[in-house]
């Protein structure tokens, strides 16, 4: 069917008509379609054609005519099946390379098997593709990429868009080159799940807008110059834990939001956050023993501490001082119980957080700022420096 300068193949029998490819600019092979040969002579001799998008299936391809095709947009689809090597071994013949501005190949990503030999056309690929100097866009997602031909591989002056999702990339030196690409506003790393930190080169890209890393999931820290990133605004990440987040990230601009996502979780803060929210409660805080002084159970223990169990013998608690008062103890039950109060302070305040605590340790190191939680019988903020904690002898 021809619509207006898009000509979308639905079947062979396109090939049977006079004049097809008239007018034509765009070429779209539709995802439910299975062709017997991709592209035509037609297609070779057209003046108008500029855009390809491969998404159904091919049984051969015409490697001999691809190459005399000058595009400036491809897109294929590699299918997990026995046409993948086909398939990759023809989309690497990329005729004037300089004439193409967006290129995207879609692999059946690394949970699906690859021939033996797709190694070997994956370095092909990279190879034909790194000619492609006037790229403004490169999605090579799925093609279970782990490591790049060269550290000279990320050279396209003119790239804005980079997207290597679900590939194997776990050694963050092969990401090196990207700072190479001075203009580029996008990059997304999503899915590459052995990938644990970022190159600190990443944070020289002054024009990125949106780094992705979703499903990323053993992501153990951000690049610590990030708040370097004058352009960035949107940050996307995923992960079950708290990881080493740098203070830089604090000085990225005001409008910038963390878009976090908790994989496989149907986690309230889910959502976009600002980077001081997000940096006070994914930041990793590595535990440190804590000291407790030996005391006797205070006389007045049980009525100034709103306590909700009776202090025993080998117990554990804070003891937060007061100005002109008697210390206030808390434990970690009296903080459970008091996120159920039907009080402001339950209801504002992080006692609501009731859920991240299970020992003393957890609730110290809840805020990442210097006030930590509201005292229930003075209702001020408690200072870190005003609390000790005790073992009662």
């Amino acid at each position: 069917m021809n619509k207006g300068t898009t000509l979308v193949i639905r079947g062979d029998d396109i090939f049977n008509k006079k004049n097809y490819m008239k007018g034509v600019k765009t070429v779209t092979l539709h995802s439910n379609t299975r062709v017997r040969e991709f592209p035509t002579q037609e297609m070779v001799d057209s003046p108008t054609l500029k855009n390809v998008y491969i998404l159904g299936r091919v049984l051969k391809f015409r490697g001999d005519l691809l190459k005399k095709l000058k595009l400036e947009k491809l897109t294929s689809i590699v299918y997990p099946r026995s046409v993948v090597a086909t398939h990759v071994e023809y989309i690497t013949n990329i005729s004037e390379p300089l004439v193409l501005k967006e290129l995207r190949i879609e692999g059946p990503g690394h949970k699906a098997v690859f021939h033996s030999h797709s190694n070997e056309q994956r370095v092909s690929l990279l190879k034909h593709i790194s000619k492609a100097k006037n790229l403004e866009m490169l999605m090579l997602d799925g093609l279970d990429i782990s490591k790049f031909p060269d550290a000279f591989f990320f050279q396209f002056p003119n790239l804005t868009r980079l997207s290597l999702r679900e590939n194997r990339i776990s050694d963050p030196n092969e990401l090196n080159g990207i700072r190479r690409l001075e203009d580029l506003e996008m990059l997304d790393l999503s899915y590459n799940e052995d990938l644990k930190r970022l190159p600190d080169s990443i944070t020289k890209l002054k024009k990125l807008e949106s780094l992705k890393l979703f499903g990323v999931s053993k992501l153990e820290s951000l690049p610590k110059n990030i708040g370097n990133m004058n352009g960035l605004f949107n940050l996307a990440v995923s992960h079950n834990k708290k990881i080493n987040i740098p203070e830089s990230i604090l000085k990225l601009n005001e409008h910038a939001r963390i878009e976090y996502s908790s994989e496989g979780s149907n986690n309230s803060r889910n959502g976009k956050m600002s980077p001081k929210y997000y940096y006070n409660h994914w930041k990793f805080i590595p535990l440190v023993p804590i000291r407790y002084i030996n005391q006797k159970i205070p006389n007045n223990g049980a009525s100034n501490s709103i306590s909700y169990v009776n202090f025993n013998t080998g117990n554990t608690a804070m003891r937060i001082k007061n100005a002109n008062r008697a210390a206030t103890y808390m434990t970690v039950n009296t903080f459970k119980k008091l996120a159920n109060a039907r009080t402001k302070q339950g209801a504002e305040h992080i006692y609501r957080r009731r859920n991240d605590v299970n020992n003393i340790h957890d609730v110290y190191s809840l805020n990442g700022n210097t006030n930590v939680f509201i005292n229930p019988m003075t209702t001020k903020m408690v200072k870190r420096g005003n609390i000790d904690f005790v073992k009662f002898v």
